[in-house]
């Protein structure tokens, strides 16, 4: 499978995160795809597999690039006790290096619960704006990408040969710093009230708490899971943040 993803990854713009197909999503699965009519949006294996057959021509299925990660999707879900379809749409989004497209503000309350950041507008965004900051998300994952993945790779390295957790909370520190710094991209559209229009997930952040809690075996966790633990910006994709839906 890894073949198949050095094949799409560099058109890939994005992966759906979608919880049911309700007359809701549907419209807005219809108005990513006219969007994006020359690059590729992708859904995970879970969503792919509930997805009618009008919808795969329309998006193409992703695939893990290596078994450790769908391991990685079982072992995070139970230990979070989150839905897998939520665990596995994360995971699969550090891993292809692009935003995740949250489908009609599905899994709220969980994500605000991972949630290290966000984003606020104060009105929905019109097409071409949308074209822009649709761009702008996609420099967020890209530009934090390979450090992030260097410093995961660092921190399960370290755990593993036995290095107390604590002694990584200056990474975790660095990247809400990083986090904090990257809201400056959004200057256009960012408001101090109003409805979220970005979720930040650091899915490493995610990792340190379990240990740290005692939540997950450490022995479970091998360097070909770094590639999941970036930072993930979400775009909430709703009737508050797009505007014209119904056009």
């Amino acid at each position: 499978m890894f073949s198949y993803y050095a094949a799409i990854v560099k058109n890939l713009r994005g992966v759906i995160l979608v919880r049911e197909l309700d007359q809701l999503s549907i419209k807005i699965l219809n108005w990513i795809a006219e969007r994006f009519r020359y690059r590729d949006i992708g859904a995970p294996p879970g969503i792919w597999s509930e997805f009618p057959d009008e919808y795969k021509a329309k998006f193409i299925k992703l695939e893990y690039p290596i078994n450790e990660l769908r391991d990685l999707v079982n072992y995070l879900s139970k230990s979070l006790n989150l839905e897998a379809k939520l665990i596995e749409s994360l995971i699969i989004s550090s891993t292809y290096i692009t935003p995740l497209f949250n489908i009609g503000g599905c899994y709220v309350d969980e994500l605000d619960k991972l949630s290290v950041g966000c984003i606020s507008i104060d009105k929905p965004l019109d097409n071409r704006s949308w074209k822009l900051h649709f761009r702008i998300a996609d420099y967020t994952v890209l530009d934090f990408y390979r450090d992030r993945v260097i410093e995961a790779i660092e921190y399960i390295e370290g755990v593993r040969l036995g290095i107390n957790p604590i002694k990584y909370d200056y990474i975790i520190s660095k990247r809400m710093d990083l986090i904090k710094n990257d809201y400056k991209r959004y200057w256009r559209i960012k408001s101090d009230w109003g409805f979220t229009f970005l979720i930040y997930i650091d899915m490493l952040k995610i990792l340190h708490d379990l240990i740290k809690e005692g939540r997950i075996r450490i022995g479970l966790l091998d360097v070909n899971h770094a590639a999941a633990f970036s930072i993930i910006p979400i775009l909430i994709l709703d009737r508050n943040t797009i505007a014209n839906l119904n056009d």
